[in-house]
């Protein structure tokens, strides 16, 4: 598993089953971080640098490539070869070229947070916190279309189950399920401060990590469920 060190300005290679650590320097303020699975890479978006770097998962050789302002989420398309950036001060979420570094930025709305890739519409979705929206971008064109979500929305993750997305809303201590062909949305309550969301495709639920309640909540059609923890941020699973 890899962890960015936002104050250290590394990210961690911890492997899973003995725990041992190692660190690779990358830019200021790492913040996201993605597996591309074509360069053997992970990719982790420095927020103070404004900048993206591809970390050899073997070596830990690192080249850094240029974003927008002040990257945040990452996600790796397997379709284009590329990762997306949210670039959080720039409005755009940035098309990276995994081979060539080559970069395409597109508008999203305002202050893009999280991005996760749908793999079913070839479309990349982006939290925007500031507009109250997610964006769902074609991988191939740029065409965005806008669907309302909750208030202050940040992570976002694709659930293959139901065909739809998944946004968090931090201000409105919800979590949106946006079907991701037709945009329609339904809310399901989770603790205060919802903020990281990651899919789990054994109990097909969704699992969102709330920052303000020290809990995570097991989203199923059904129910969902709480376990504390303290000030959780980002989830995944394994």
């Amino acid at each position: 598993v890899w962890v960015t060190n936002w104050t250290s300005n590394t990210v961690s290679k911890v492997n899973i089953n003995t725990g041992a650590k190692v660190d690779y320097a990358v830019g200021t303020n790492p913040r996201g971080v993605a597996f591309d699975s074509v360069t053997n890479s992970v990719w982790v978006t420095n927020n103070g640098s404004n900048t993206v770097s591809k970390v050899n998962i073997n070596t830990g050789t690192k080249v850094d490539y240029a974003t927008g302002t002040g990257p945040r989420g990452v996600a790796f398309d397997s379709v284009t070869n590329s990762v997306w950036v949210a670039n959080y001060g720039s409005a755009t979420v940035s098309k990276v070229n995994i081979n060539t570094g080559t970069k395409v930025d597109y508008a999203t709305g305002a202050n893009p947070f999280g991005v996760a890739f749908d793999p079913v519409t070839n479309s990349v979705w982006v939290a925007n916190n500031g507009s109250n929206t997610v964006s769902k971008v074609d991988i191939n064109t740029g065409t965005k279309v806008d669907y309302a979500v909750g208030l202050g929305p940040e992570g976002v993750a694709f659930d293959p189950a139901t065909n739809s997305v998944w946004v968090t809303n931090w201000t409105s201590n919800t979590v949106s399920k946006v079907n991701i062909n037709t945009g329609t949305k339904v809310d399901y309550a989770t603790g205060a401060g919802p903020d990281g969301v990651a899919f789990d495709s054994v109990t097909n639920s969704v699992w969102v990590a709330n920052y303000d309640s020290n809990t995570v909540s097991k989203i199923t059609v059904e129910r969902f469920t709480n376990a504390t923890c303290a000030a959780p941020r980002d989830v995944a699973f394994d």
